[in-house]
């Protein structure tokens, strides 16, 4: 078996296999870096052209490049799969979702790892009548530490769970790891996909195996796909649009050290979601800085507005990712930031203001349906996908929940095959 990708959906194929003693080879393009503070999350998603790509607009689209993707730098949220849509497609993912229930921490934060920040906003929206709720964390909650905002650099302290620690218990049941290899394309032979080719330290390499699975993520997966003859992948591309809602408190709130998307809401008719956001010194400043504000950190409120986009974005012919917002994704966006401005202001702050849009969730480049069966299997024999790539519909959500369900569905289907 091999497995290029060490994201929510290659760990979470990787794992059931290697435990069923199958040879498993898990090529991840990062490393097993260090994390816990702002230079791993620059190490992480921060190289142009690999971590992070701006269009003409100055619209920004992350990714996280190390084992366990950018799973490992997420704020660890963890969003139920959207069971109803996958049905669609004859996809089932209640049981994978059950079973993964019994072996990750999923749950709500206990009160006393909420901060002041995210707790005033919590309170603001209930006064305000809205149907706010505290949101599932991947988090260890005994081990994690009040007063800490390291969760989107990766956590130092093994409290967030993340992918990357399935692939430590791939590891350890036998499957091989190698980092800093980035696949290239897929060896194809009469229709069947019989290995891989990837680059490590300058050098070309081969490796051969019976079944391939790609989960190098929504933007890696179709490269490698192109280059191996499947051209029509990457002609659609969702995002996930972001901006932050700030607002300028009169006095300090907290200290600015706690863990982000604590509750919130999502409006599926408007296609959007908005959580508290609290932000790290660094990112709050950056953030800031973009949009001309200079507002203290401890002074000020900051929301998540998450806009459900379009597929009509695509990946270029050299492989860079382009997206602008259309009209439909910029009014979702404006929906949600209406609603963030009146909890923020309810909440005390005296002006809001909002940073520039991002992106940290792209996908849909190989969706179900059109690229890949319900199988997940593409058009060459042997050759699955399993990453974010594969989503069919506009997402809006973080997916990281619902790759696993597909990656542990998926694992079942090719050891039942053999």
């Amino acid at each position: 078996m091999i497995i290029v990708g060490s994201g929510p959906g290659g760990a979470s194929v990787a794992l059931p296999l290697a435990q069923q003693k199958l040879k498993v080879l898990i090529l991840e393009w990062g490393g097993d870096v260090s994390f816990g503070s702002i230079s791993s999350l620059l190490h992480i998603s921060g190289t142009p052209g690999k971590g992070f790509f701006i269009n003409a607009e100055l619209f920004t689209i992350l990714r996280g490049i190390t084992v366990g993707g950018s799973a490992a730098i997420n704020f660890a949220t963890a969003f139920p799969p959207p069971v109803a849509m996958f049905d669609k497609y004859g996809i089932e993912l209640s049981q994978p979702f059950q079973s993964i229930q019994n072996r990750v921490p999923i749950d709500t934060l206990g009160d006393h790892l909420v901060g002041p920040m995210a707790s005033r906003l919590e309170n603001a929206a209930i006064e305000l009548g809205l149907p706010w709720e505290r949101l599932n964390k991947f988090i260890y909650q005994e081990q994690c530490r009040v007063e800490c905002h390291r969760c989107i650099y990766g956590c130092p302290y093994g409290a967030k769970w993340h992918p990357g620690m399935l692939v430590s218990h791939s590891v350890n049941a036998g499957a091989e790891l190698k980092c800093y290899a980035k696949v290239t394309r897929v060896i194809i032979e009469n229709g069947l996909a019989v290995g891989v080719e990837y680059i490590k330290d300058g050098q070309v390499y081969r490796v051969f195996g019976n079944k391939i699975v790609i989960a190098a993520g929504g933007l890696g997966t179709p490269i490698i796909l192109r280059n191996s003859g499947l051209n029509h992948v990457g002609e659609q591309l969702f995002v996930d649009p972001v901006v932050a809602a700030i607002g300028v408190m009169p006095e300090a709130v907290g200290s600015g050290r706690e863990i982000s998307m604590v509750s919130g809401m999502i409006n599926e008719r408007a296609g959007y979601t908005i959580s508290d956001m609290t932000l790290p010194r660094p990112l709050h400043y950056l953030f800031s800085g973009l949009v001309g504000q200079f507002t203290a950190h401890r002074k000020s409120l900051t929301m998540m507005v998450k806009g459900r986009d379009s597929m009509d974005g695509h990946i270029t012919n050299n492989g860079k990712p382009r997206k602008a917002l259309s009209f439909s994704d910029n009014q979702s966006l404006y929906a949600g930031s209406v609603m963030a401005r009146e909890v923020l202001m309810h909440a005390g702050a005296k002006k809001v203001y909002f940073s520039r849009p991002f992106a940290a969730h792209p996908g849909g480049t190989v969706a179900i349906g059109k690229h890949v069966d319900s199988d997940l299997r593409t058009d060459y024999k042997n050759l699955y996908v399993c990453d974010s790539s594969v989503i069919p519909e506009p997402w809006g959500l973080p997916p990281t929940l619902t790759l696993m369900c597909l990656g542990t569905r998926l694992a079942k289907s090719i050891n039942d095959v053999g």
